[in-house]
């Protein structure tokens, strides 16, 4: 498990003995940010494993992340399937489905743009054809 700890004074009401920096874990963001150190840095696989590693603590947006170093293994079924996880389980589908439309294929991208203007048609780059 990651553990960070943050050293603040952001709130000088309270004294120092309030906070309990020592426990403070954070767990979702951390992982899902490390994964993408990883990729900046090249290290696909520590990446997949940290992107894992959030998802087993349920955090939705580590789909994108896992899909993103399939893409770039050379994986492109896997990471379009990852990209379909997350649109089943995302709140904005629009987002989602503008998002795999940059893993799939050109025929299954084209029908991902034109479902995310069709779920929502202001979209800032709606997409027509």
């Amino acid at each position: 498990m990651l553990k960070a700890r943050v050293y603040t004074d952001v709130n000088v009401i309270r004294p120092k003995e309030y906070w309990d920096y020592e426990s403070l874990n954070v767990e979702w963001g951390a992982l899902n940010n490390l994964g993408s150190i990883y990729i900046d840095c090249s290290m696909l696989d520590q990446a997949e494993t940290a992107y894992k590693n959030a998802l087993e603590i349920k955090h939705i947006r580590a789909h994108q992340g896992l899909a993103r170093v399939y893409f770039l293994k050379n994986q492109r079924k896997e990471a379009c399937e990852e990209m379909t996880k997350l649109i089943e389980k995302a709140f904005s589908k629009a987002a989602a489905y503008e998002k795999r439309s940059e893993y799939c294929e050109r025929e299954k991208a084209k029908e991902d743009l034109d479902m995310a203007t069709t779920l929502d048609p202001l979209r800032t780059y709606p997409y027509r054809y």
